[in-house]
C-alpha cells in the first residue's frame, strides 16, 4: 500500500507542475522589417513564463511567404533544443541571448528572403528519474520581412554610328551604360532591343520586340525581323562591357522608324540564380532617309559625223544618275532596220551587250563573215564606246544605246534601279549608184602550205537587182 501511496502522490504533484506552466508567450521583439538586399537580418524572439522554477526551453525559427501558412507549409530555418544545440547552417545562426531571448541572424539577405517569419517556442522541465518533459508549446504571430533589392544607378545612351542615306545602307546602333554607380560582381547588365514605326501625328504604334538577352546573355530573337536574324542580315554584338550593338547589313525601306534600348540590371542570388532587378530605357533614335525617284539620262554621240561604207562607225554613250546609291551601270546597243529588211521584220536588233560586272555578250549580231566586227567597251564608269568595223551598207539604221542602272543589294547582288534610252545615232549611206556589199568567203578557213585556197567574193545586191 505505501507503493500506490508514492504512486499517487507523483501523479498529483506531476498534474500541479504540468498546469501550472501553462502561461506563457511567445513574441517578436520587432514588428514588420524592411532591409536592403545584401545586409543581415537580425530578428529577437521573447520568451515570457510565469515559472520561476527549473525549465529549458525549445525555440524554432520558421519562414513563410504566406502569413497564413501552418508550421507543415512552412520552411524550418533553424532549431535550439533544450540542450541548446542548435542546427547548423551557413548563412543563418541562432544564438541565446539571455535566459528568455533567442536572436536570429540571416547575413548577406536577398530579394527572396522577403516573406514572413515566426518563431514556436516550447518549455521543457525535468521530471524526477532525469528526464524531460514538454509541458507548453506556442507560437508566435508572423513578422513581415521586406528585403529592397540593390538597384544600380545607371543611364543609358542610344546613338547611331551608322546611318543609311539609301536602301539596302548598313545602320548601326550602340546602346551604352554610362554613369554607373553602385554596381558590384554580382550585378550584370543585358540589352533589349525595340523598333516602333514612326507615324506622323500623335498616331500611337505599339513597339516591337527585335532580340533580347537573358541573364546568360544568350540571344532571344523576337517575332520581327525573326528570318533574318537566322540569316545574318541582323546582328546583335556585346561590344564591351558597357556597349551593346545591333547591325542591320542592308537597311530597307520597311526598316525605317523609331528604335531605342532597354538596359536589364541582374543580381545574382546565392543559388548562383539571376534575378532582374532594374530597366532602364533609352531615348529613341529615328532611322529614316527621304526616297526620291530614281533619275536616269543617256546621251549618244557619234565621234565621226561622215564615213562612207567600208569606214568604222564609232559612238560613246554617256550617263548620268541620281538618287542611285554607287551605281554601276549595263549597256545594250541596239539597232532599228528599215522596214524593207527582211532579216529582221521586227524592226530592232540587239547588237552587243556589256553588263556591271563589265562582260561582254553578243546578243543578235549573226553575221559569222564579222563575228569580230563589233566591240563594246567601257571607257570610265559613266561612259562607254561602241565600234563597229567595215560597215556595210546593210548595217543603215538608227542605233541606240539601252542602259539599265543598278545599285549594290542585299548580300553581295545588284538590284535593278532605273533603264533609260538614248536619242538615236542614224547610220544613212548616201550614194548615186547601184548599192552593193561584198565580202570574201572560204569554205575551207584553215589550210597548209602548198594547198590550194578557193576565195569567194560576194556581192551582195541592195533595193532591185541590175541587168547583167
Amino acid at each position: 500500500w505505501i507503493k500506490v501511496a508514492n504512486k499517487k502522490i507523483f501523479f498529483v504533484l506531476f498534474e500541479f507542475l504540468c498546469l501550472s506552466f501553462q502561461a506563457l508567450d511567445v513574441v517578436i521583439s520587432t514588428s514588420n522589417v524592411s532591409v536592403t538586399e545584401r545586409d543581415s537580418l537580425d530578428l529577437t524572439c521573447n520568451i515570457t513564463t510565469d515559472r520561476s522554477g527549473i525549465f529549458q526551453a525549445e525555440v524554432m525559427w520558421y519562414f513563410s511567404v504566406s502569413p497564413d501558412d501552418t508550421l507543415s507549409d512552412a520552411q524550418l530555418l533553424l532549431s535550439m533544443d533544450h540542450d541548446s544545440v542548435v542546427s547548423d547552417s551557413t548563412l543563418i545562426s541562432l544564438s541565446h541571448v539571455d535566459r528568455n531571448s533567442y536572436r536570429l541572424l540571416v547575413r548577406d539577405v536577398d530579394v527572396e528572403d522577403s516573406g514572413y517569419y515566426f518563431c514556436e517556442a516550447a518549455i521543457w522541465v525535468p521530471l524526477h528519474n532525469g528526464s524531460w518533459h514538454k509541458v507548453v508549446e506556442r507560437t508566435s504571430a508572423p513578422v513581415s520581412v521586406v528585403v529592397t533589392a540593390l538597384e544600380p544607378d545607371y543611364d543609358v545612351f542610344l546613338n547611331a554610328s551608322k546611318t543609311p542615306k539609301f536602301s539596302d545602307d548598313p545602320t548601326e546602333l550602340n546602346c551604352r551604360i554610362t554613369n554607373v554607380q553602385d554596381t558590384e560582381a554580382n550585378i550584370r547588365f543585358t540589352v533589349s532591343w525595340y523598333y516602333r514605326q514612326h507615324l506622323p501625328g500623335d498616331d500611337v504604334v505599339a513597339e516591337e520586340l527585335l532580340a533580347s538577352m537573358d541573364a546568360d546573355w544568350t540571344l532571344l530573337p523576337g517575332d520581327r525581323g525573326r528570318e533574318r536574324i537566322q540569316n545574318g542580315e541582323i546582328i546583335f554584338l556585346k561590344k564591351s562591357a558597357d556597349t551593346f550593338s545591333l547591325r542591320i547589313q542592308w537597311t530597307s525601306e520597311s526598316d525605317r522608324g523609331d528604335y531605342f534600348c532597354v538596359i536589364s540590371a541582374w543580381s545574382r542570388h546565392r543559388n548562383n540564380s539571376w534575378v532582374k532587378s532594374k530597366d532602364v530605357t533609352s531615348a529613341p533614335v529615328n532611322i529614316f532617309w527621304a526616297t526620291q525617284d530614281y533619275t536616269l539620262t543617256v546621251e549618244a554621240v557619234k565621234l565621226k559625223p561622215f564615213f562612207v561604207a567600208g569606214h568604222t562607225f564609232e559612238m560613246t554613250c554617256k550617263v548620268s544618275s541620281k538618287n542611285i546609291k554607287t551605281p554601276r551601270y549595263s549597256v545594250l546597243i541596239t539597232a532599228e532596220k528599215p522596214l524593207t529588211d527582211q532579216s529582221n521584220p521586227n524592226g530592232t536588233t540587239r547588237i552587243i551587250s556589256l553588263s556591271q560586272d563589265s562582260v561582254v555578250r553578243l546578243e543578235d549580231w549573226t553575221d559569222q563573215t564579222r563575228v569580230d566586227g563589233v566591240v563594246l567597251e567601257k571607257v570610265q564608269e559613266n561612259e562607254f564606246r561602241y565600234r563597229m568595223y567595215q560597215t556595210q551598207v546593210s548595217d543603215a539604221g538608227l542605233y541606240r544605246c539601252v542602259v539599265t542602272a543598278w545599285s549594290p543589294g542585299g548580300g553581295g547582288m545588284w538590284r535593278e534601279a532605273v533603264n533609260g534610252l538614248s536619242n538615236p545615232i542614224q547610220i544613212d549611206f548616201q550614194t548615186s549608184g547601184p548599192v552593193f556589199n561584198v565580202s570574201v568567203h572560204s569554205d575551207s578557213p584553215t589550210i597548209y602550205q602548198g594547198e590550194v585556197a578557193d576565195l569567194l567574193c560576194i556581192i551582195t545586191m541592195e533595193g532591185m537587182p541590175l541587168e547583167p
